[in-house]
């Protein structure tokens, strides 16, 4: 059992309580209410709040009620702390209006599987947040924080549920991030505010903060990323308004014959490795939801595969979410179950340990079909195209309506020719020839 599982429970700093004097345990094993165990020798129990060592010598603060009963037991015994009497259980449906969030049974500040908001925060910012089922209760997770051109709504949340689940992100959408005159500083306060409130009241890893939106809203996702110290972002159809973070990982999406293709292109080809470029079919509006779903997949493998040894238990349980994943995806779209397969034994991610073998055999499996292959070298080529084709059209910093090169065209039929009948990349590739059109503009 790696230690940071356990270590990063909720960590709690307890100023100016008097910490119970007594003998350090002896080095043992001990169990959190999730079912999780570490082996450490516990120095102190100060405030509700265990100090523990491990063999390593690592410190790690632990609230007193994330460990078991028995364990409890022992630790205020050992310290010679009295129980004090329970004070009742305060049990509402969600966040009260404009009074901060109050706790739920549980300890978690809103109720998991269920949207909330709008949730109010000093200043007149609000959001609405979306806390997954699948949420751990014994460490932070990441949060997903969306800004959008016309304001954020609670049905918003609905897109990015399915890969929240999946991995067990918070997701947040900002209510009052919109273009127009407050764009962007007043939008970035919103967010640095709502962001703020979100870290101070949930499990959230801040160490893994992401945004997203699209158009004016991707915008915003970069400068947030940038401004918050974010580890990421997914932008949709959006720019780099000025604010660029210095480092990340970043999963843009991008509209074929969108106007804001080569400023998409230009900010993706900025962070070379750390970057991608996806796109979807059409112009500036439309982006498929199962691009969002890939994006926080693909944010949380490039995190995991950076910083194998401090979450090493995340590492784990995001191997079991994508190999759960891919065996629903081996039935439907066999194509994207080899490129996740192919993805998680890159050097991206570098899969070990027990799921190499399996991974090894199910990329062995899906990759004996050549359709397979085709597809994850395509969407490796729309990336190189990206970089190569439109970033330089791009940094002048405009976006460019009814825009095509010759040179892109000729691109564009190659490698459509080279991808004939490949699901997704032969039509994505077709379009990237054609001049960039405004919203909803499908071919």
């Amino acid at each position: 059992m790696n230690l940071g599982t356990l270590g990063l429970l909720i960590g709690l700093a307890f100023l100016g309580a008097a910490t119970l004097s007594a003998e350090p345990t002896a080095e043992r094993s001990w169990k959190s209410t999730a079912g999780t165990e570490i082996k450490a020798t516990a120095l102190s129990l100060e405030a509700e709040s265990v100090q523990f060592k491990t063999g390593e010598g690592r410190l790690l603060t632990v609230p007193l009620g994330k460990l078991a009963a028995d364990d409890q037991a022992f630790l205020r015994k050992h310290f010679g702390m009295k129980e004090s009497a329970p004070a009742p259980a305060e049990k509402k449906a969600g966040p009260a209006a404009g009074s901060g969030v109050p706790l739920l049974e549980g300890g978690l500040a809103l109720s998991q599987g269920e949207k909330h908001g709008p949730i109010a925060v000093k200043g007149g910012s609000h959001y609405f947040a979306y806390l997954p089922k699948s949420l751990r209760h014994d460490r932070p997770a990441p949060l997903l924080f969306v800004t959008r051109a016309g304001g954020g709504k609670v049905n918003v949340l609905q897109d990015y549920v399915e890969p929240a689940e999946r991995l067990g992100w918070i997701i947040a959408v900002s209510q009052e991030s919109k273009n127009g005159s407050g764009f962007p500083d007043q939008n970035h306060a919103h967010a640095k505010r709502c962001v703020e409130h979100l870290t101070e009241t949930l499990p959230v890893d801040e160490d893994r903060l992401y945004f997203t939106g699209g158009s004016g809203g991707g915008a915003m996702s970069w400068m947030n990323c940038a401004e918050l110290r974010g580890a990421g972002a997914m932008p949709v159809v959006g720019y780099i308004p000025g604010s660029a973070p210095k480092s990340g990982h970043f999963y843009t999406i991008g509209g074929a014959t969108d106007y804001n293709r080569y400023l998409t292109a230009a900010a993706a080809e900025k962070y070379k490795k750390d970057a991608l470029h996806r796109f979807y079919p059409g112009g500036h509006g439309g982006c498929p939801k199962g691009h969002y779903a890939d994006g926080v997949a693909w944010l949380e493998g490039r995190f995991l595969g950076e910083h194998e040894t401090d979450y090493a238990e995340h590492r784990l349980d995001y191997e079991a979410a994508m190999l759960k994943w891919i065996g629903k995806l081996q039935g439907s779209a066999p194509h994207k179950a080899y490129y996740w397969a192919d993805f998680l034994l890159s050097k991206d991610y570098e899969v070990a340990g027990e799921n190499l073998r399996t991974l090894e055999e199910l990329h062995r499996e899906l990759g004996s079909a050549e359709m397979n292959v085709r597809y994850a070298a395509g969407l490796a080529e729309l990336d190189e195209f990206s970089a190569k084709e439109f970033a330089s059209h791009g940094s002048g910093g405009g976006s460019l309506m009814n825009h095509s090169t010759s040179g892109i065209k000729r691109a564009s039929k190659r490698m459509a020719e080279k991808y004939a009948g490949v699901p997704e990349i032969e039509g994505v590739a077709k379009m990237l020839g054609e001049p960039t059109v405004g919203t909803g503009k499908k071919k």
